[in-house]
C-alpha cells in the first residue's frame, strides 16, 4: 500500500528493466516519492529565481529595443520636423528642458528633448533634439563619452 504524505508526494509506476524483476504476481507496483517541506521550499526558491531571471531578461530586451529605436530614428530627424514627428520616430523623451540646461550651450526661446541611451550612465550616450518656440526642430546632437 502506498502512503501519501500531506507535504507533497507523487505516486508513479515502478519500472522494471528485466521481466524477472517484476514483483510477485507479475504486475507493476506503485512506488511513492515523498517531498518534504524543505524540498517544497527549494522548489519555490527555484521558481522565484526563474521568474526573476525572466523579468531581468525581458527588461534588458526591452531596453535594447528602445535604444535601437532611438538610434535608428535619430538619423531620420531633420531640421524643420515637428515635435509630434520626432516623438513618432523616437518615442517620449527621457526629459525636456530649456536648451543647454544639461547638455550643450544655452539658447534663448528653445526647448530641448533629451533621450538617454537605454544603458546610460553605464554607456553614456544622450541624444538631443532642439525645438524653437513654434515646435520645429532647429538642431540635433548626440553626446557621448569615450
Amino acid at each position: 500500500m502506498t502512503k501519501l504524505v500531506e507535504s507533497g508526494s507523487f505516486d508513479f509506476p515502478l519500472i522494471c528493466l528485466h521481466g524477472d524483476n517484476l514483483p510477485r504476481g507479475g504486475s507493476l507496483g506503485m512506488m511513492s516519492l515523498t517531498m518534504g517541506p524543505s524540498s517544497n521550499k527549494s522548489n519555490k526558491n527555484r521558481i522565484f529565481l526563474l521568474i526573476g531571471v525572466a523579468i531581468l531578461g525581458l527588461a534588458v530586451a526591452w531596453e535594447y529595443f528602445r535604444g535601437s529605436r532611438i538610434e535608428n530614428g535619430f538619423s531620420a530627424v531633420h531640421v524643420g520636423a515637428l515635435e509630434r514627428e520626432v516623438e513618432g520616430l523616437l518615442g517620449r523623451p527621457s526629459w525636456i528642458e530649456p536648451c543647454g540646461k544639461s547638455l550643450g550651450s544655452p539658447a534663448p526661446n528653445c526647448s530641448e528633448y533629451i533621450y538617454r541611451d537605454s544603458f546610460a550612465p553605464l554607456l553614456p550616450a544622450y541624444y538631443s533634439v532642439r525645438f524653437d518656440n513654434r515646435g520645429h526642430v532647429i538642431g540635433t546632437y548626440r553626446y557621448s563619452s569615450p
